[in-house]
């Protein structure tokens, strides 16, 4: 008896398990439900942010090194030093950022002008493959035409322009004329329309070569950023910290990864799918009553059969085990059906686009994005939550009395 006790629990409780078909399907189902629905939704959830940060990285500077006040700086001497501090480091070039008012002949608005160098956007594959017009910065500009502007979609629907329209720049600053100080304007053609996806930078951003954005705010040599990419985005904040422990000397200067200039919205993505997960674990929740009502049911209906075990030397422990077992082969086969499901749902909806979303969305199809860790995280919940649900009537189960179950017999 001693030597199979570890495995007679199990048996009895496959033979349990095995016997009631119908409310066992009920119970698996529920538990797969659930499972699959969680690996489905967060998969979509986490394309959604991968795409987002895709399409947010092929702007930003994965890190800028500017001055604490915010003002204009030389990089000449700091240039070569950023270059060759960190082997991920892969382009470091200078930035110019102001404000100032974009006026067309059908419309005017306020934005953000930045003046990027040429050479790095062209190396930014993702910027390219965000204009959705034009080829922005790809082809120089004839001798003598107006200077070149990329627009934010936007920013382009509010003012009313497109391709070879001309826009005017209207600076803050401003200049000495016949009349007396005048806000400097200058005039520039549209080459470029360009879409992320993110309204804060469609509806409000401009881009200027580098060299037109310094004469624009009469920066001269002097820059507002420097922005550097790398070789992997992820490593900014060590990059940062990188910059800040080797730059001790300068204290004027500071450098901040991307994350950290956009902490508000990955912090919301990442609440809303921690609010997904615990959500819809409330499915497998649900689920698990129906496993508690079974296997109350089925310790009433075998209450002759446990008094019989119970009599024949089996401890308390052991008819706690053998139901343990029932709920847990449910749980287990439920988990892992709906894990199965989930990730060859997933898989055929990245194979097979067949979700197709509507114009308000960027993507046109539904995006997905299967991490393993989705497979740990629900499988462990899942479980865990059966587990403990089982527990409450593999406890009744086994404080029932042998003489109860077989005193009318």
């Amino acid at each position: 008896m001693k030597k199979i006790y570890p495995l007679f629990p199990a048996f009895v409780g496959w033979r349990y398990f095995r016997f009631r078909t119908l409310v066992t399907l009920i119970s698996v189902s529920g538990v797969a439900i659930g499972a699959a629905v969680l690996i489905i939704v967060l998969s979509v959830m986490n394309g959604f942010g991968t795409d987002l940060k895709n399409r947010l990285l092929s702007v930003v500077p994965h890190v800028i090194v500017e001055t604490r006040d915010r003002e204009p700086f030389d990089p000449a001497a700091i240039l070569p030093l950023l270059k060759n501090m960190d082997p991920k480091i892969m382009a470091v070039s200078p930035l110019v950022e102001g404000e100032c008012i974009i006026q067309s002949e059908r419309g005017i608005a306020g934005g953000l002008v930045r003046g990027i160098d040429v050479n790095s956007a062209k190396k930014r594959s993702l910027f390219l493959e965000n204009l959705i017009a034009g080829e922005g910065f790809l082809i120089t500009p004839e001798k003598g035409k107006l200077p070149p502007i990329v627009l934010g979609d936007q920013l382009a629907a509010q003012l009313k322009v497109y391709l070879g329209d001309t826009v005017a720049l209207v600076s803050p600053l401003e200049k000495e004329g016949p009349f007396g100080t005048m806000p400097l304007s200058r005039r520039f053609e549209v080459v470029g329309i360009h879409q992320i996806g993110i309204a804060e930078y469609d509806a409000k951003y401009a881009y200027l070569p580098l060299p037109q954005a310094q004469a624009f705010f009469f920066t001269s040599d002097k820059v507002s950023m420097i922005e550097i990419l790398l070789s992997d985005p992820d490593a900014a904040p060590k990059v940062a910290r990188l910059i800040h422990k080797q730059w001790r000397e300068k204290p004027s200067l500071a450098a901040r990864p991307w994350r950290e200039m956009h902490q508000h919205l990955f912090a919301a993505l990442q609440l809303e799918k921690i609010a997904m997960f615990v959500i819809l674990s409330c499915i497998i929740l649900v689920a698990s009553f129906n496993i508690v009502g079974s296997l109350a049911m089925s310790v009433i209906d075998r209450q002759k059969a446990i008094s019989v075990l119970r009599a024949m030397g089996a401890s308390r422990q052991m008819i706690r085990s053998i139901f343990l077992a029932e709920g847990c082969m449910i749980g287990g086969i439920g988990t892992g059906v709906g894990l199965l499901v989930g990730g060859l749902t997933c898989w055929a909806l990245k194979r097979y686009p067949i979700i197709e979303l509507p114009d308000l969305y960027v993507v046109r199809t539904l995006p997905v994005l299967v991490s393993p860790h989705f497979f740990w995280w629900v499988g462990l919940t899942s479980l865990a939550i059966v587990l403990i649900a089982t527990w409450f009537p593999s406890q009744a189960a086994s404080k029932i009395n042998p003489l109860d179950g077989i005193r009318y017999e």
